[in-house]
């Protein structure tokens, strides 16, 4: 185990791949530091599939191949329905800090906002990669495909998540409050980009669905 690493999984047998669609909770998982047999904490999702065939990594043992179906368009419906959910919430908690009357410096803890500067920049652009390239990408990749394909004005605000990612003691920021109010409005257009590209990712789909029918 190593220290001060959170580490969360299931282990699947491969006949649970033909029920990949359907909730499994009997899974064997390793969840807040304890064995589960109920499948607690197991997370099986969209993308748990997708990597699994697309980017997993065989550690030992023989080649498998796997042959479900991958489907691009539950994939992308899980991904914003995470995003107008789960990171939302986010948002309003930033908005919430961002608004107090008489807001300094001092009143921002440094380490609690390098967290949320990690956690939201890369967490949401990875959001953002898998609804315009309808793959999925590492925390790093989503930074740099940021720092290709989005307006430059964000790419400080990137260069930053990138670095405490990495554990770097580089900063890009000396003004907290420019800091998080950066954030807050990287993470809104972010939120206003994505639910329009999927938007017009489900209208392509489904006009091809018709020209196939």
């Amino acid at each position: 185990m190593i220290p001060n690493t959170g580490i969360m999984g299931a282990y699947i047998l491969f006949d649970d791949l033909e029920n990949k669609q359907n909730e499994i909770s009997s899974l064997l998982t390793y969840y807040d530091k304890q064995i589960n047999t109920n499948g607690l904490g197991a997370d099986i999702n969209p993308i748990t599939w997708w990597i699994l065939k697309k980017h997993g990594i065989k550690i030992y043992g023989t080649d498998l191949t796997f042959n479900y179906d991958l489907e691009i368009a539950s994939l992308l419906e899980y991904v914003i329905s995470n995003l107008n959910s789960y990171w939302v919430n986010w948002i309003n908690r930033l908005e919430k800090k961002l608004s107090f009357d008489n807001l300094s410096e001092q009143d921002i803890n440094v380490e609690q906002l390098d967290k949320a500067v990690e956690w939201c920049t890369l967490g949401m652009l990875r959001q953002l990669y898998t609804l315009k390239e309808h793959d999925i990408t590492s925390k790093i990749g989503s930074g740099n495909y940021g720092i290709t394909e989005l307006p430059e004005k964000w790419n400080r605000l990137i260069h930053e998540a990138i670095a405490i990612k990495r554990l770097q003691t580089n900063r890009y920021y000396k003004s907290q409050i420019q800091r998080l109010t950066d954030l807050l409005a990287f993470l809104r257009f972010i939120h206003l980009e994505a639910n329009h590209v999927y938007n017009n990712s489900i209208d392509s789909l489904n006009y091809r669905r018709t020209l196939t029918q």
